[in-house]
């Protein structure tokens, strides 16, 4: 494949081949879009049709995107939340978007927001089901 300029993303025709080979448990694919129905969408073509290799040849696919990307759509759709095992958000999602996407059959885990101790130590992102 070949690394875009715009993203850090590999695509084209050599990226795609090789994904139909590959297997992997789990893969974490990013969206632009979802919109309230569960439909997730991408910008690119070539992401998008790589993002499809990508849920294809893994056991469980995990959609991450903030909550800027829900309730929109992009160019190309690439898949269905329903069909994976979950999007991953940040905890500003609305309960309105959230509640679409669950009644349309998505399972949504919302990650909270790290914290900083008084001492100035990170603590780790805590993520629990909705």
């Amino acid at each position: 494949g070949r690394l875009r300029a715009s993203s850090p993303d590999l695509a084209g025709a050599l990226t795609e081949a090789n994904l139909e080979t590959l297997r992997a448990d789990v893969a974490f694919l990013g969206a632009d879009a979802i919109d309230r129905q569960g439909a997730v969408y991408q910008e690119s073509p070539e992401l998008a049709r790589m993002l499809t290799k990508m849920a294809a040849s893994a056991g469980r696919v995990f959609v991450v995107a903030d909550s800027s990307k829900l309730g929109k759509t992009a160019l190309w759709r690439f898949g269905r939340l329903q069909d994976w095992a979950a999007l991953i958000t940040d905890a500003a999602a609305g309960r309105s978007a959230l509640a679409s996407l669950r009644k349309a059959g998505a399972r949504v885990i919302k990650a909270q927001c790290l914290a900083t101790s008084r001492r100035g130590h990170r603590r780790e992102a805590v993520v629990g089901g909705c």
